[in-house]
């Protein structure tokens, strides 16, 4: 099987995005490492060992945008309300149709107090 560059480099995203939510790493050291990485891809003359490293550098700076990320999200203001639910008014742009999934309310359908 191969796989291609843009596609790795896709995958390599992915990874760093998902091992911030399993780690989470201080954006500076990451950042860093990301230069260094991205220093070694100009120093390095091959194509072929050039684009590991182009990977693992977009591993580097995913896995820091993500860890930056949910640190964000664990200092916001509904952050105490996690886990919780409320009763909302929900006004649809459109009638439901018989495929959906819908309650069957027409334009407005009132679900509870806010």
């Amino acid at each position: 099987m191969t796989i291609r560059f843009p596609h790795a480099l896709v995958g390599a995203v992915c990874i760093g995005c998902a091992a911030s939510d399993a780690v989470r790493v201080p954006v500076g050291t990451t950042l860093v490492a990301a230069a260094v990485l991205a220093t070694l891809i100009f120093g390095l003359g091959d194509p072929r060992r050039r684009r590991p490293a182009v990977a693992a550098a977009l591993v580097a700076v995913a896995w820091a945008w993500g860890s930056m990320r949910l640190a964000q999200l664990d200092h916001s203001v509904l952050a105490p309300r996690i886990g919780t639910f409320e009763q909302a008014l929900v006004e649809v742009e459109e009638a439901p149709r018989a495929e959906s999934s819908t309650s069957g309310c027409g334009r407005s359908c009132f679900v509870g107090e806010l």
